[in-house]
């Protein structure tokens, strides 16, 4: 019986030694699986700072950008590998951010040192934000251009008909025509400009073809337009000499392609046909961000286009049809900056706007030859809100205008000054309204509502570039989730 009990006694501690070494023994496996997955997760975690730190760097946007793979270890049992991914998980399908952002992702993997069967994986993701400090090179003149609404490329034709309204600065480098087809009788002409002006002054709606100030050079001006400018309409106005865009403002030809920053995803431009008609050209957020479209020669707009984004044309565009729009995408501002960065809404040689047409431009218009609206019916409607840039302009006849008795107009308006024809019109514009001849303009050139810094984009650089302070470009981490 002794033995028997003996015996039990033996039997219970040896199964409670096994139950004791095998708990420690788990316990012991449970401390070296925590030990390298904590040794994945920080390779993952170092892989993904290093990454960013990556990012702001000069050979990272410079370089293959987001083609890169980053790899590195962390010892001799720990590794990471990063990529990156234009774009933002989180974001909804066609979100504007989109083509700013960039995910990366890490993947952290580690090995137990004393088994090398014994491994494991950690991922964690970062979402990034571009944050532009600069743009790339400009134009010689870009700056000086973006003072005036209305800036004229070179000493040329520079020639407007009534009514029409070019708001805010004007840098005229060639001689200024005011009102030339009419009035054609010269009493007729003086007091329309000065009444235009009078009626400003007693609180009435501007209808001037300028409100200024306007930049001229006076020597190659005529006498009766200057004082037109200056006296009958009471414009403020300064003597520049002519200093003309120098020969980096050029036209620029086949556009194939963009970026919107050096290492970022290069997007094929569309090209275009010779005609639009019926149609919306937009920006699409993963294909073609900045709406860029380019023909490859003349171009001729039709009824019913909408350009959401920017027209590059080889030769000439010719609006001939009704409800045309033009308004470029708007790009993040600059760090520190309110002014959100747009390019030009188009570009062309010549810019004509037909009889048949009406629309309007939000935006700017670098036009390197004619700006011309042609002689049309005075109901027909352009505006542009934003700025224009040409060689030439003309803002040519409103018709019936110039088939109007203008001699015999004024003598009516003259007699009944006198009170004997009824209730004096003391204005003469005001007269020929009742005529049906309304001053005010449907053909205008306006700056913008808001601050907007617009950029000349040259075909081969990025828009926005590191600043020159910078190593690279700047980036704003939005999102940075540890376990996947």
């Amino acid at each position: 019986m002794t033995v028997l009990v003996v015996m039990l006694l033996i039997a219970i501690t040896l199964g409670l030694s096994y139950a004791m070494v095998r708990s420690q023994t788990t316990a012991l496996q449970i401390q070296r699986n925590g030990d390298v997955r904590a040794s994945a997760r920080r390779a993952a975690l170092t892989g993904l700072t290093m990454a960013l730190k990556k990012m702001h760097t000069s050979q990272w946007c410079y370089g293959a950008g987001l083609s890169t793979t980053l790899a590195g270890s962390i010892g001799s049992h720990e590794s990471y590998q990063v990529t990156y991914a234009l774009g933002d998980p989180s974001l909804p399908a066609g979100d504007p951010d989109f083509p700013y952002r960039v995910t990366l992702h890490a993947t952290g993997t580690a090995t137990d040192a004393g088994d090398a069967g014994r491994t494991a994986t950690h991922r964690a993701r970062a979402v990034v934000c571009l944050t532009p400090r600069s743009v790339a090179a400009e134009p010689t003149d870009w700056v000086t251009m973006q003072k005036y609404t209305v800036y004229q490329s070179k000493s040329d034709s520079f020639e407007i008909d009534i009514p029409c309204r070019l708001e805010g600065p004007v840098r005229v480098q060639g001689k200024l025509r005011i009102a030339i087809h009419y009035p054609n009788d010269n009493n007729a002409w003086s007091r329309y400009l000065g009444d235009l002006n009078a009626m400003r002054l007693a609180g009435q709606p501007d209808y001037r073809p300028f409100n200024g100030p306007v930049y001229l050079p006076f020597l190659v001006q005529t006498g009766a337009d200057l004082g037109a400018l200056t006296v009958k309409l009471g414009v403020t106005a300064y003597d520049r000499p002519v200093n003309e865009a120098r020969a980096d403002w050029t036209l620029p030809v086949n556009h194939t392609a963009y970026q919107i920053y050096p290492g970022g995803p290069i997007y094929t431009i569309p090209w275009v046909g010779s005609t639009l008609e019926n149609v919306t050209l937009e920006a699409e957020p993963s294909t073609n961000p900045l709406g860029l479209y380019y023909r490859d020669g003349d171009i001729t707009i039709r009824k019913n286009v909408s350009i959401r984004g920017s027209l590059f044309s080889k030769h000439d565009v010719t609006i001939e049809g009704t409800n045309v729009r033009f308004e470029p995408v708007s790009l993040p501002a600059l760090y520190g900056s309110d002014a959100s960065v747009r390019l030009p809404a188009v570009t062309c040689n010549k810019f004509t706007v037909k009889s048949t047409a009406s629309g309007s431009l939000s935006g700017l218009a670098a036009v390197f030859d004619d700006y011309s609206v042609e002689k049309s019916p005075a109901t027909v409607e352009f505006a542009i809100s934003g700025r224009l840039i040409a060689r030439r302009l003309f803002i040519k006849e409103r018709q019936p205008w110039e088939m109007v008795d203008w001699s015999g107009s004024y003598a009516e308006f003259l007699a009944q000054l006198g009170g004997a024809m009824g209730p004096v019109v003391p204005y003469f514009p005001v007269w020929m309204a009742r005529k049906g001849y309304n001053p005010k303009p449907l053909v205008t050139i306006k700056p913008d509502a808001s601050p907007i810094a617009y950029h000349w984009k040259k075909p081969y650089d990025p828009v926005y570039v590191p600043h020159p302070v910078d190593g690279g470009l700047r980036w704003d981490l939005l999102e940075w989730t540890d376990s996947l």
